[in-house]
């Protein structure tokens, strides 16, 4: 095993620990790779730091274009994965769905499919703990069954309200029914935040997810399109 992938390993199970980041950013810098060294750092301090903080607003600023230069190379390691609609060359979209976090790969906008035939690849590729998805429900029943997902702590789902409609993807979003198969899957107790704000979700399924026995880890469940 390279020292980067023992560096890596370590991270991927600490995920909540800087130390192992921090560690790491001191090899990068050694080894020739100080932006990506240089934004690991700034990600944390940012993490730790309020905007109103002195130095805050630099810090944004620098983070934002280390991500406009480099964010489409740091990506590479999960390149199979990505679904279509996500945009690589473009930084805005790695703010508005929060890829990187504390300096590393958090969070995947993935391509389901490709997510289903090797998961584990997926998150043995950087310290991913969150996964977007864009599904023309039904959800299959391959992704409810998928045990890897028990590694998960953030799920989003989108639809063509903010992005199916970009690549002629009318009308993607969740049955009405996937939200109790939502509810029953047994490998999300450890999510911590569900994004169906995209969504079209009938009373019966806010209160089929709220009631949920495998999601009562959840601490931010965002709701903003529903019906009666």
């Amino acid at each position: 095993m390279s020292d980067e992938s023992a560096f890596l390993r370590t991270i991927i199970d600490s995920p909540d620990d800087d130390t192992p980041r921090l560690v790491f950013s001191d090899w990068l810098e050694e080894n020739g790779r100080s932006a990506q060294a240089e934004f690991i750092r700034i990600q944390i301090r940012l993490a730790r730091m309020n905007s109103w903080d002195e130095g805050f607003t630099e810090l944004r600023q620098r983070e934002q274009v280390l991500i406009r230069k480099y964010g489409s190379a740091w990506m590479e390691p999960i390149e199979p994965f990505l679904h279509p609609a996500f945009q690589r060359d473009h930084w805005y979209d790695y703010e508005e769905l929060g890829i990187f976090r504390r300096g590393m790969i958090d969070t995947a906008f993935v391509d389901g499919n490709q997510f289903l035939e090797d998961p584990d690849t997926l998150l043995n590729s950087a310290p991913i703990t969150g996964l977007i998805l864009l599904v023309d429900g039904p959800l299959p029943d391959e992704w409810l069954n998928c045990g890897t997902l028990e590694r998960i702590r953030r799920l989003k789902f989108m639809s063509s309200r903010n992005r199916g409609g970009q690549w002629g993807l009318e009308g993607i979003e969740l049955h009405r029914n996937d939200f109790l198969r939502l509810a029953n899957c047994p490998h999300l107790e450890q999510l911590r935040t569900l994004d169906l704000s995209s969504q079209t979700v009938p009373a019966h399924g806010i209160v089929d997810l709220v009631r949920s026995r495998h999601l009562s880890n959840l601490e931010t469940f965002s709701l903003v399109h529903s019906d009666r």
